[in-house]
């Protein structure tokens, strides 16, 4: 028994088990179809198809939750992947948010920002004047109180995001967890977060 996959757009758009062999498949069908014999292989719809110079080509599995996004786009999804999808996206859109509003004020890594906290803190509150802190006011041509100010600016602009996204979160997941159906889960469209 042979295995043909049918590729549309670089794709697995569908997979048959045939008793005909792949060249008997091939004539029965338009030659404006593409067919690959994916026997004795793991191929399913939705993985990616590398095609070669030579006519050979290479299959490249996808991930489960492209698998469940096709099967949303054909209306085919269960309950629980269309609720796997909405939760996906929830938390997609809460971590970009708070990775865009740390990304926005703060253009250094995460450690050497905590360490600039700190120093800003440590000059509010004892007139300490940390070198780090020093440097960035220099490099920004700013006085240190002034560069003191803008990181703790920053930092608790961030701090209000992320209890701002706490809520959002909360009052998202309610919804989809309150949810009884799949046409109820696919009508939820998430607000706009505000940073």
């Amino acid at each position: 028994m042979a295995k043909i996959a049918h590729v549309m757009y670089g794709r697995v758009r569908a997979v048959y088990d045939t008793d005909m062999t792949f060249e008997e498949w091939r004539l029965a069908h338009s030659p404006a179809m593409m067919f690959v014999d994916v026997t004795d292989t793991d191929a399913k719809v939705g993985d990616d198809v590398d095609l070669n110079d030579d006519g050979s080509y290479t299959i490249v599995p996808q991930e489960e939750w492209y698998r469940i996004a096709e099967k949303r786009l054909n209306n085919q999804n269960t309950f629980a992947e269309e609720k796997e999808i909405k939760l996906n996206e929830l938390n997609n859109l809460v971590a970009n948010t708070l990775l865009d509003a740390f990304m926005y004020r703060v253009t250094v890594g995460q450690r050497t920002f905590l360490a600039m906290e700190k120093q800003a803190l440590a000059y509010i509150n004892d007139n300490k004047r940390g070198r780090l802190l020093q440097e960035l006011a220099k490099a920004e041509c700013v006085d240190v109180q002034t560069m003191a100010e803008r990181i703790m600016e920053r930092h608790n602009k961030i701090a209000d995001t992320n209890d701002r996204l706490i809520g959002y979160y909360e009052k998202w997941l309610d919804v989809i967890n309150k949810a009884k159906t799949i046409d109820e889960l696919k009508c939820i469209e998430f607000s706009e977060v505000e940073q």
